[in-house]
């Protein structure tokens, strides 16, 4: 079947196409209130327009070379619900704004070839999306946060991509496992990041006796791949674990040792980039913003490693006049001048930053400082907040990450 002419979608309220292909040449519209569902593989030719402002339905092939989109304002659903393999393929231009993939069909039904753009909400019902395979890639735009569902039966297999300012929590995985990567919010408004994950060995490529003094062991079993495509930002970056994925070296012991590892290929060695734990949610965060991107792991690090020098950061304040707990103590930072202190919050937002802290004069009581996320002298809210200590330390510089609860009451 071809379709030839523009459907003003006015009265259109449902059609569907049962035919084995159908081809568009013209212009196809379908309102905001309507819906079409397509049987049969459908083909959007070289000079065709597909505008979907309402419900399109595929249950076969989608194979687009003119362009398939919405218009600005509505809000079109796009879902892939077919019970065989779907190819989804662009030869020149996609943007769904919301889409859906449902398939169960197969582990992989869907197979995603060349370039398509998300610029909502994704929603992962059933059914593993191929990327990796077969040379495409799912980009999500600046207002692209909305991830629904993502599990070891549905999530992206190969590399995703985020453009623009937002956080962004990477629905990716690999071999039947959901293993997602977090960024924050990057500085940079061109900031264009994209991340895969690999549930494999890693010691051949990345030698994991190859690491930091302060690390004990590496995670062999898996890795993730975040790489800055465009632009400069620094960011916090968030690992999880997962006991049947992640190595149990890494899992067995205290928690609170589990850091994020970075491997650089500059020195060929694993690379301590902190880590502050999550363990309700299974999470490792690097509250230090790193700036150099590349290949990540977890790893556990040395209790012996934890605060040389004897420091110890009493992780709560209560700034409320008392004098109990009025201020962050870390007991002994006067002996090490050479030291800075950064706290931000859940958002991995700085709120405070200072340099030879010492107990006295330069404290932190639960205020933040000008030119940051508050106003200079804003009382912070109760709440947790994440610390990043930096001291010299026998002529080497010492990092450590930690919670920190303000209670504001």
């Amino acid at each position: 079947m071809n379709i030839k002419k523009f459907l003003l979608g006015v009265s259109l309220f449902s059609i569907g196409y049962a035919y084995s292909q159908i081809s568009n040449s013209g212009k196809l519209y379908i309102s905001p209130n309507a819906t079409l569902t397509l049987g049969g593989d459908f083909v959007n030719n070289t000079s065709a327009f597909f505008v979907n402002n309402g419900q399109a339905f595929f249950k076969s092939n989608l194979l687009n070379n003119g362009t398939l989109t919405y218009q600005l304002g509505e809000k079109g659903e796009t879902n892939f619900v077919g019970d065989a393999i779907q190819k989804i393929e662009n030869k020149r231009h996609i943007n769904f704004y919301d889409l859906t993939f449902n398939n169960a069909s197969a582990k992989s039904p869907f197979q995603i070839y060349g370039d398509i753009f998300v610029d909502n909400k994704a929603t992962f019902f059933d059914g593993i999306v191929e990327n990796d395979l077969f040379g495409g890639n799912i980009y999500f735009s600046d207002d692209a946060q909305y991830i629904i569902h993502p599990s070891n039966e549905s999530y992206i297999n190969g590399k995703v991509v985020k453009i623009g300012t937002s956080s962004f929590e990477f629905p990716i995985g690999n071999k039947e496992h959901y293993r997602n990567i977090s960024i924050s919010t990057p500085n940079d408004s061109q900031a264009v990041f994209s991340a895969s994950y690999f549930l494999e060995a890693n010691n051949t490529l990345f030698p994991n006796d190859k690491a930091e003094g302060v690390i004990e062991f590496v995670g062999s079993t898996e890795y993730w791949v975040l790489k800055q495509e465009r632009g400069s930002s620094n960011l916090v970056v968030t690992l999880t674990w997962d006991k049947t994925t992640t190595s149990p070296e890494v899992l067995f012991g205290k928690k609170e040792n589990i850091h994020v590892v970075r491997w650089d290929p500059v020195e060929n060695i694993w690379k301590d980039e902190g880590g502050v734990v999550d363990v309700a949610n299974q999470t490792v965060s690097t509250y230090s913003k790193i700036d150099k991107y590349g290949v990540f792991t977890l790893a556990r690090i040395k209790d012996n490693a934890v605060l040389p020098g004897n420091l110890k950061v009493y992780n709560a304040i209560s700034p409320n006049g008392d004098g109990f707990n009025d201020f962050l103590k870390i007991d002994r930072i006067e002996n090490y001048p050479n030291n800075s202190l950064e706290i931000f919050n859940r958002w991995g937002a700085l709120v405070y930053k200072a340099t030879s802290y010492n107990n006295i004069d330069n404290v932190f009581d639960g205020y933040s400082q000008g030119s940051l996320t508050y106003k200079k002298q804003e009382k912070l809210p109760t709440g947790t907040y994440f610390y990043v200590l930096s001291y010299e330390y026998n002529a080497k510089m010492i990092r450590k990450q930690g919670h920190l609860y303000i209670n504001d009451n």
